[in-house]
């Protein structure tokens, strides 16, 4: 990880000029010591997962308007593969993806690739998102789904009483 930032404090305002760049994060730690202190469940995730993403941050936080600097993040998660301790098969999964925040606090983001492949689920998308802490968020989503009932109906309890047989395709436009 690197990264530069330039903050100056003045009057009601803090000046921000910086970027971080992550390359190669890798995320079995992260999920294993930090985020399953919060949500335990996630403890049994295992993953081969690395993130690269850039950051940068432009312009001043204005105390008085509320005023935000702008906010640019690019994320990538190359193909990798994720696993469950109650679920035999591994997920393969990938993101690319950029977020945009403006003056206003209005975040955006633009998703270029999302895939997640596993045992009778083959899923791909694209989409964008806009207002996405608003009150009304819009999102735009393209993409297949592919699922085999009869695989996956292997990884449902028998406690649910659901017999599922075939195929489903869709096409997302």
């Amino acid at each position: 990880m690197a990264g530069d930032m330039d903050i100056r404090l003045r009057d009601d305002k803090a000046m921000m000029n910086g970027k971080i760049d992550i390359s190669r994060c890798r995320m079995q730690p992260i999920l294993q010591y930090y985020i399953a202190k919060y949500l335990p469940e996630l403890s049994q995730i295992r993953s081969n997962s690395e993130i690269n993403a850039t950051a940068t941050i432009k312009g001043h936080y204005d105390y008085a308007t509320g005023r935000m600097p702008e906010v640019n993040v690019n994320v990538d998660i190359p193909d990798s593969k994720l696993g469950h301790s109650t679920f035999p098969e591994r997920i393969a999964v990938c993101m690319k993806a950029d977020f945009q925040m403006d003056t206003t606090g209005l975040m955006q983001a633009e998703i270029s690739k999302a895939r997640i492949l596993t045992y009778g689920l083959d899923m791909d998308a694209r989409g964008s998102m806009y207002d996405i802490t608003g009150t009304d968020p819009e999102i735009t989503m393209n993409g297949g789904l592919r699922v085999s009932l009869d695989s996956l109906r292997q990884f449902l309890p028998d406690t649910l009483d659901i017999t599922a047989r075939g195929s489903i395709t869709a096409q997302l436009d």
